[in-house]
This record gives structure tokens, sequence and C-alpha cells, in this order.
């Protein structure tokens, strides 16, 4: 049987029983794709929620973005096809920074949907991920100026302890308890 026959198998297994289907969908392995460079404060919490999660030992899932080895908006589209290829059938979550309005800066938001990277600096890129969490860092008027775009380090890595806190917290609720 080849491969292509044996998925087709599957798949109308997986149509006739709503259970397994269920089952199926739980055990889709969780990718994080923390976007961003180390080069800039205002765009490091992608790579710092990444070296994050990877150190902690009770995370159970792929991490691709740290500080060591960053994804930069140019690096995204080979990534995510690296992504589709060896993690077949994965579920996407993309973190990164946003800017926003004076309101929004430090609130950290969760969508049920990919989003664009580096839409703050203006490049049109396609949608990335299945889902996404996005931190607000500062706001689109600083960027623009990106000497007198004064984030400090300190608030960027508390929000980024913040966000994998909550992805932790979405894997394993008891295993971050006894933080």
């Amino acid at each position: 049987m080849n491969v292509k026959e044996y998925f087709n198998e599957k798949k109308n297994y997986f149509n006739r029983d709503e259970n397994a289907r269920k089952n199926l969908e739980f055990a889709r392995p969780k990718v994080y794709l923390c976007i961003g460079s180390d080069k800039l404060v205002f765009d490091c919490l992608g790579p710092i929620v990444g070296s994050l999660l990877k150190k902690d030992a009770r995370f159970n899932g792929y991490v691709y973005g740290t500080v060591e080895e960053p994804v930069t908006a140019l690096q995204v589209e080979e990534a995510v096809r690296f992504i589709r290829r060896f993690h077949f059938g994965a579920e996407i979550t993309v973190v990164d920074s946003a800017v926003g309005r004076r309101e929004e800066v430090g609130k950290i938001k969760r969508f049920d949907q990919g989003l664009r990277p580096a839409l703050g600096v203006d490049k049109k890129m396609t949608v990335v991920g299945d889902k996404s969490v996005m931190g607000v860092i500062t706001t689109k008027d600083r960027v623009r100026d990106m000497r007198s775009c004064n984030v400090k380090l300190h608030d960027v890595y508390s929000m980024a302890k913040a966000v994998a806190d909550m992805i932790c917290e979405e894997i394993s609720p008891i295993a971050c308890a006894e933080k």
C-alpha cells in the first residue's frame, strides 16, 4: 500500500467515526513559530518567547525561532514550508511583536487565525499560522523613527514571560501550577 492510499483509507475511516476524528484533532502536534529579531528590542518578543519555551522541560511542543536562532520576517515563508513538510497536520501558532494604539501598549492578544508578519513596518506579507499571539510593544509612530523608539528590554522580557506562561498553561495546566 502506498502512502496516498494509506492516508485516503485513514481519511475515510475518520469521516465515518466522529470520536476518532476528535481524537485525531486532539493529537495534532503543536508548533510555535516565534517571529522576530534580536537586533531590535521592539521586535524581540517572539525569539524571547521561543527561548523560554525551549528551556522549559515541561513544555510539550515544537518551537522555531529563538534568541539563538531567530526566524525573521524574511524567513517566515521558508519556515512555514519546513513546518508543513516535517510536522504534517500540525497546528501552527505564530508569536510576534505588534504595534498598536497608545492604550494597547503592553497588552497580549490571542486570535484563532494567523497573522501577517511585519505589518507594523508596512510590509505586505501573506498570513501565516492557524492561531496567533501578539504582544503590543509600541505605537506605530515610534517605530517609524527607530532611533527614538524607547522600548525597554525588561518590558519586552516581562511580556514574553507572560506569553510563555499562557502557552504553558494551555498545554499543561498542572505543570504550570507547580512553578
